[in-house]
């Protein structure tokens, strides 16, 4: 199974900042610009979005998964998973300095030739998660069919 999308984070991002100097014409534009205003945590998300223009596209594969659901329990048990995400940027470096803002511990130099640089996730039980920089990509792995 395998996902890919293009992404213009910097449309979107001029889309949601604009304020009193764009009028939209197109009725659901509108409405959601006018809904932005005012309202400092939707503005706090915009400011992510800034960061995030360099962000070009994403891909998931999933080569191998076996999960356990477990009843009434919501969270699925992982046995074991084999997948590749990539995401094409811009600047992957300062990219991947964002997203390392969201995993647990200290952040782990990722260096620019490709090398990968294994990431122990807390509660992740399948591996560790391997990160490298291949050109204007940030791939990211786990598994040995990955």
């Amino acid at each position: 199974m395998a996902f890919g999308m293009g992404v213009n984070a910097d449309a979107l991002a001029s889309l949601l900042m604009a304020k009193g100097g764009t009028t939209y014409h197109c009725e659901p534009l509108r409405d959601l610009q006018q809904g932005w205003e005012g309202r400092p945590q939707l503005a706090a998300s915009a400011a992510g979005l800034q960061v995030l223009r360099e962000l070009r596209g994403v891909s998931v594969a999933a080569m191998d998964l076996d999960v356990k659901l477990a009843g009434a329990d919501p969270k699925p048990d992982v046995r074991s998973i084999d997948g590749l995400v990539t995401i094409s940027a811009e600047s992957p470096r300062n990219l991947l300095f964002v997203l390392s803002t969201v995993l647990p511990g200290p952040p782990k130099p990722v260096p620019d030739d490709g090398t990968p640089t294994e990431f122990d996730v807390p509660g992740w039980g399948v591996g560790p998660l391997k990160v490298a920089i291949k050109g204007q990509h940030i791939v990211a792995w786990v598994g040995p069919k990955a």
